[in-house]
C-alpha cells in the first residue's frame, strides 16, 4: 500500500503544465483587440484598443480626437475569477490523473 501524500504536495509535471496554462492565459490577456468605428451622420472616428481575457477590462483610444482610457473593475474581477478557476481546475485534474495512476500500481 503506497504512503498517503499530503494534500498540498503536487508533482513537477503538474507545475510544468500550470506554467504553460499561465503563459497561455497571460498571452490571451495581453493581446490587443482593435476596434474602429465611423459614424456616418457626424463623421466621427473612434479608435479603441482593449486588453483582457475573457472580458476586456482596460480600454484606451481616441474619440472625438481626444484620448480616453477606461478601466472596468467588474470585468477585471470576472477575469481574475476565470483565471484562478482555470489554473485551479488544471492543477486538480493533473493531480487527480497522477494519483489515480499511482493507486492502480
Amino acid at each position: 500500500m503506497p504512503k498517503k501524500r499530503p494534500w498540498f504536495q503536487f508533482h513537477l509535471s503538474t507545475a510544468v503544465v500550470l506554467m504553460f496554462v499561465a503563459g497561455l492565459l497571460l498571452g490571451a490577456n495581453i493581446l490587443i483587440s482593435r476596434w474602429e468605428w465611423v459614424s456616418e451622420t457626424r463623421g466621427v472616428t473612434m479608435t479603441s484598443r482593449c486588453y483582457g481575457f475573457p472580458m476586456p477590462f482596460y480600454r484606451f483610444g481616441t474619440m472625438y480626437d481626444a484620448p480616453y482610457a477606461v478601466v472596468s473593475g467588474i470585468f477585471f474581477c470576472f477575469d481574475l475569477c476565470v483565471w484562478l478557476l482555470t489554473i485551479g481546475l488544471t492543477a486538480f485534474v493533473c493531480e487527480w490523473l497522477i494519483r489515480r495512476k499511482e493507486r492502480k500500481t
